[in-house]
């Protein structure tokens, strides 16, 4: 029997852990249920900050929940977004061999080049570990079925930009990834983009017949939408904002030949919601901009609820956003670099799309983090609507001209590591024949209302 699988989706935000017992069952995130959850962090149990502090005396380290609420000072290091620094395009050619390298003792460099390059390196390599090591075997003892396994026996992928594949920095992520135990088949790092789409299409399904084919219809529902994409060249356009970048996708499904989909047209942009953070922070007053510590989760979450969010109910015709921290952030300065952002994702879009369509697109999929405040996807879906996309897939609380077919919240966060487990990742026969489902499995799983 096939090793279960097992998803990593590195968020800069948040760190989502999903797993798949064996190629017949859909793939689910792993819950934290010690955790306790209100209104506002309903995400919680399956979304772990991807934060790390590090203590300079003590050298200790600190991660996820225990260190997102704490300050940076003189003595303690906190990197919220190492992602974002060891991803950076600089960093891309930035190798670590440990035969070549020896014990390198990141925070020291940091400390004595203060390249930042360094820290994110040293953040990366203990986090990952962490993972391995406490966060994800706590993670399984909460799941019976799943308790008895240990870390390693499972296939692990880990996603990243897809612009990090191929470079020395998707190197440096998988050899940390073997030196904190966890194993793999084939190769460690799979496209962000491409996994999310997987996920989205699938809903986390998965189903394999005797010849090792896929059961297409079982995966993803056998309906008119998905025969025309089997046998044309038109596709579905998928977008997934995020707080490091920005991913594109087309998932032209044209043969159903296995890894298709694994082989759309993919890309990412280094533009995500962190970048509009740190612009508006730029633009505001100094005495305003010194009020908001973007360098602490809780604050930064608090900073997106309040600003990124219009509150639909409220007819409140106040021109500042007023912040805990006594800042009054000004409303035009907010509502331009909003729409400066949304701009150029919908221009790198049209890029994408421009490069890569071939055929008609019969529906655009908007997910991830980024495309659930009000203010970012009032725009972003203005901008969809102008490209005359037929049908949307986005959350629930999305408004549009376009007829929306609600996707599951934990699905919206969770779709990269859901998607990373399937199995249109790991079959091997590029030719096998497919079956069809039962009419009760097509009924089951038919993709939304499309």
């Amino acid at each position: 029997m096939e090793s279960p699988a097992l998803c990593i989706d590195l968020g800069a935000s948040f760190t989502k852990i999903a797993v798949r017992p064996d190629p017949n069952q859909s793939s689910e995130l792993l819950r934290d249920y010690t955790l306790m959850t209100g209104r506002d962090d309903a995400d919680n149990q399956v979304c772990f900050p991807s934060v790390v502090a590090h203590n300079i005396k003590s050298g200790r380290w600190a991660f996820s929940w225990d260190a997102a609420n704490l300050l940076s000072s003189r003595d303690i290091l906190i990197l919220q977004d190492w992602k974002s620094v060891l991803f950076h395009e600089r960093y891309l050619d930035e190798s670590y061999d440990p035969e070549l390298d020896g014990e390198l003792d990141p925070v020291a460099i940091f400390l004595e080049r203060k390249d930042p390059y360094y820290i994110a390196f040293g953040c990366a390599k203990n986090y990952i570990e962490w993972l391995f090591e406490k966060q994800i075997p706590h993670l399984l003892s909460q799941h019976p079925k799943l308790s008895h396994l240990k870390v390693s026996d499972f296939d692990t992928r880990v996603c990243v930009p897809d612009f990090v594949l191929g470079t020395a920095a998707a190197d440096t992520i998988e050899e940390f990834l073997y030196e904190a135990g966890f194993e793999t088949t084939d190769t460690y790092c799979v496209s962000e983009p491409k996994s999310s789409l997987v996920g989205i299409l699938t809903e986390g399904r998965n189903q394999q017949v005797t010849n090792g084919a896929i059961n297409r219809a079982a995966m993803f529902g056998d309906h008119k939408l998905l025969d025309q994409l089997k046998n044309s060249n038109d596709s579905i356009f998928f977008l997934d904002i995020g707080s490091f970048t920005t991913d594109m996708a087309l998932a032209n499904l044209n043969c159903y030949r296995t890894n298709h989909l694994a082989k759309s047209p993919a890309n990412s942009i280094p533009l995500g919601i962190y970048k509009l953070d740190a612009v508006i922070q730029s633009q505001l007053p100094k005495d305003v901009a010194e009020k908001i510590n973007l360098n602490n989760l809780p604050d930064t979450e608090k900073f997106h609820r309040t600003v990124y969010n219009v509150n639909r109910m409220n007819f409140d015709t106040s021109d500042t956003i007023s912040l805990d921290s006594g800042a009054e952030v000004p409303l035009e300065i907010v509502e331009k670099c909003i729409d400066d952002f949304a701009a150029a994702i919908i221009s790198a879009c049209a890029s994408f799309l421009y490069r890569n369509r071939n055929g008609e697109i019969h529906a655009a999929i908007l997910t991830g983090g980024g495309s659930l405040p009000t203010r970012i996807s009032d725009r972003i879906v203005k901008g969809l609507e102008n490209m005359n996309f037929p049908l949307l897939r986005a959350h629930k609380d999305i408004e549009s001209t376009m007829h929306v077919d609600p996707i599951d919240q934990e699905l919206v966060r969770g779709a990269s590591a859901i998607g990373g487990n399937s199995v249109l990742f790991v079959l091997a026969n590029d030719f096998a024949v497919e079956e069809k489902a039962s009419t009760a499995e097509v009924v089951q799983n038919l993709f939304g209302s499309l």
